[in-house]
């Protein structure tokens, strides 16, 4: 990952996919008519953001090569820009899947419940020994 290079970054790439995907699920929402004026305006501010760190990568790209020296025309296609792009995309890839396999192995229960749960485990119990499920008479015989 290359520290200072903006649009390249997991996160960079990340918002970026998420605002393509809001269009497409907007679009998919107005088809179904179940959209609104409001929604389409913070989809499409997201979607302007999102155009904007993309071209900061592409004139970026550009500009490394330039520094680095002119090819001509289509040099950044080559760049160190597209490589680093390519490298974060697949860490990203990883991160995604990593989430979704624990989705599954997780039963589909999502996060929120697991934290309950684990929340439910940490809590201390009463003096004694006794928990909030167990009556206090039971833990002393």
């Amino acid at each position: 990952m290359a520290a200072g290079v903006p649009g390249v970054g997991i996160a960079a790439i990340f918002f970026v996919l998420a605002a393509l995907w809001a269009v497409v699920a907007e679009v998919a929402l107005t088809l179904r008519g179940q959209s609104s004026l409001a929604r389409w305006k913070v989809v499409s501010r997201q979607a302007g953001i999102a155009a904007g760190v993309a071209a900061a990568a592409v004139l970026t790209s550009v500009g490394l090569d330039r520094l680095a020296g002119d090819r001509g025309p289509g040099a950044a296609v080559g760049g160190v820009v597209p490589l680093t792009l390519l490298l974060t995309s697949g860490v990203l890839v990883l991160v995604l899947g990593g989430a979704a396999l624990h989705r599954v192995a997780d039963h589909g229960r999502g996060a929120a419940a697991a934290l309950l749960e684990l929340e439910e485990r940490a809590r201390p119990t009463a003096i004694g020994g006794a928990s909030e499920a167990e009556p206090a008479g039971r833990a002393l015989a």
